[in-house]
C-alpha cells in the first residue's frame, strides 16, 4: 500500500536527473521494473517514466 510519504520520496527520487526508472525501483525493493511500474501505474494513473518525465500525478 502507498503512503503519502512514499508518494513524495518516490516522485522526488523519479524526478531526479541521477536515478532511473530502474535505479528507483530497486532502492524501493522491487527486484523487477515491471512489478514496480505496474503497482505505480494502478495507484496513481500513470506511468514511472511519465513521472521521471514531468508529468503529474493523477491521484494519490
Amino acid at each position: 500500500m502507498w503512503h503519502k510519504i512514499e508518494l513524495a520520496r518516490t516522485e522526488q527520487l523519479l524526478r531526479s536527473a541521477n536515478l532511473t526508472v530502474a535505479e528507483v525501483a530497486n532502492l524501493l525493493g522491487y527486484a523487477q521494473q515491471g512489478h514496480f511500474g505496474a503497482a505505480f501505474k494502478r495507484r496513481f494513473g500513470i506511468t514511472p517514466s511519465e513521472c521521471f518525465f514531468g508529468k503529474k500525478i493523477v491521484s494519490g
